[in-house]
């Protein structure tokens, strides 16, 4: 039950810790979502590094392009990844957090936690984040063996969750952005992830 408490206790902490990155950030309006046309949102082909031996950065599992691309930017929109740095969790996990926008705000975040797994605790990871959202969450299907994720709704945010085992460690990806952005394209941010973490 301990190990139960204590994994809760940190997905709660890891989705908080986007959010917080969101809400001292936003602006009213800063966290507005334009879609795209369509021959743009066509064109777009999310590039970045393969998979690291280790976690290093937030901001290079998912490069600012990276974002533009997957959530159909046009060739006009910028945005900037600021690393917020590294937190030890303890125990041998450390969670990054990358925050993405311009001019002062920041209307999406990622948080990537990765830990000691030696229990390929995935499902109960993102079970827990499930319930943490509370009601809006639709299981995202066809990711991989052994991987989970999912979308949720809480907060007037729209949010993306994605556990990956990697030898024995297991990288959990929180993205979290305006309400109004679509749940199709937080799944294409998670099968992105998916290939990053």
């Amino acid at each position: 039950m301990k190990k139960t408490t204590g994994t809760r206790l940190h997905l709660v902490a890891l989705t908080v810790t986007a959010l917080t990155l969101l809400a001292g950030c936003a602006e009213p309006g800063a966290a507005e979502w334009v879609a795209p046309d369509s021959k743009a949102a066509a064109a777009a082909s999310p590039t970045g590094p393969a998979r690291p031996k280790a976690v290093t950065s937030a901001c290079k599992i998912l490069t600012a392009d990276a974002v533009i691309d997957l959530l159909g930017g046009t060739s006009s929109t910028k945005l900037k990844a600021r690393e917020a740095g590294v937190e030890d969790l303890g125990e041998g996990a450390k969670r990054y957090t990358c925050g993405y926008g311009r001019d002062g705000a920041e209307p999406f975040a990622l948080s990537v936690t990765e830990r000691p797994d030696p229990d390929g605790t995935v499902v109960e990871s993102i079970d827990q984040i499930a319930d943490y959202a509370d009601g809006q969450v639709k299981r995202i299907t066809g990711l991989g063996d052994g991987i989970d994720g999912l979308t949720y709704v809480k907060d007037n945010l729209r949010g993306a969750a994605v556990a990956v085992p990697y030898q024995m460690q297991l990288r959990i990806a929180v993205f979290i952005g305006p309400q109004q952005l679509p749940h199709d394209k937080l799944v294409e941010v998670v099968q992105h992830l998916v290939t990053r973490l």
